[in-house]
């Protein structure tokens, strides 16, 4: 019989791997009765015996025990890790590739405040783990700092810091805005148009850094009218954007997004007030989350591999594990363009 993973019991739960998570380590997050479902799965599946109980009675003093670890100022409260479809999928990748080198893991959540320090002595010196998979996104130089000073084995996930001696694994940001400025000049458009997010993180700047740049080379710039600032998600991105164009007076016939999911707003503000897409307005997102592939017209978008980022971040960690002195490593993953129904040649 197939190992049953952790994968496996969130297909059949039909819940996220983030949940299945909140419920073997009784975490808050997910109701009772989905907790009750996930639990009446992993008995008739056998990983009860096969992966929790090896986690309660195994985990110390294996050297195989990571911690994979969300520390943010704006996107979470504690212990909720983000149950979004980039996370999702970012989740199942670190977990093949975990489970297929022997390492077990288990995930958390810490908001970033005044107390930030404190809690991650209270959760790194209380823990037996070997090392720290660290979410940064939105962290600040002083906060990964303070991480490192209390946990020698870290690999930093999804940004960099220039100016600090760590190991670093992050998508090519910049390289996935010059390809989305590329393919929108191939297309033909004059006219571009670009959609960000208020909250501005390495990522996000790098894009629009890779993006400006490129147009530059053709000569080419965007109009402060044709930038649209929203929140970095579907639904609230849809609200700002869908009473922009109602208010707006003509359109780019183009934009970029920062994110799938601000493109998918946009998409649907737009389906909204009935303009074609890609007829009268095309669309590039960024990450190429599964949803992209799904809605219609599908989503021209930037693909990031998941499945190189997190076999990355695993190399790393093992070598961090068994070597002294660490040599750190400042990694970016080749991303592609991934050229679907929401662009077209005009």
């Amino acid at each position: 019989m197939a190992k049953i993973k952790l994968k496996d019991v969130a297909e059949r739960a039909g819940v996220s791997l983030t949940a299945v998570s909140f419920a073997l380590n009784g975490k808050p997050g997910i109701s009772e009765e989905t907790r009750k479902n996930i639990f009446r799965i992993i008995e008739e599946t056998g990983y009860s015996s096969a992966s929790r109980d090896k986690r309660k009675n195994k985990l110390r003093n294996t050297g195989k025990n990571i911690l994979f670890l969300n520390c943010s100022r704006t996107t979470i409260t504690n212990d909720i890790f983000p149950q979004t479809p980039y996370f999702s999928e970012l989740l199942q990748a670190f977990e093949e590739k975990l489970s297929a080198s022997g390492y077990r893991f288990w995930i958390k959540s810490i908001r970033i405040g005044n107390n930030f320090e404190q809690d991650i002595v209270k959760m790194l010196k209380t823990s037996e783990i070997n090392g720290v998979l660290l979410v940064a996104t939105d962290m600040l130089e002083e906060d990964v700092k303070i991480v490192q000073s209390i946990e020698r084995n870290v690999v930093i996930l999804d940004s960099c810091y220039d100016r600090l001696e760590a190991n670093c694994v992050v998508m090519d940001n910049y390289l996935g805005g010059v390809l989305a400025a590329r393919h929108l000049l191939e297309c033909g458009h004059q006219r571009i148009g670009y959609i960000q997010s208020g909250v501005r993180i390495y990522n996000f700047e790098m894009r629009k850094k890779g993006f400006m740049n490129e147009l530059s080379q053709y000569g080419m710039s965007i109009s402060e009218d044709d930038i649209f600032e929203v929140e970095s998600s579907i639904d609230s991105s849809f609200n700002t954007l869908d009473e922009k164009i109602k208010t707006t007076k003509s359109l780019p016939t183009c934009f970029f997004a920062e994110n799938d999911y601000m493109a998918i707003g946009m998409l649907r503000a737009l389906q909204n007030n009935n303009i074609s897409v890609p007829n009268d307005v095309a669309l590039v997102g960024f990450d190429n989350i599964d949803m992209a592939g799904i809605v219609s017209p599908g989503l021209t978008t930037i693909n990031v591999p998941k499945n190189k980022l997190a076999e990355f971040c695993v190399t790393q960690m093992k070598y961090i594990i068994n070597n002294e002195p660490v040599v750190g490593i400042k990694h970016f993953v080749s991303v592609n363009i991934i050229k679907r129904n929401t662009t077209k040649i005009i």
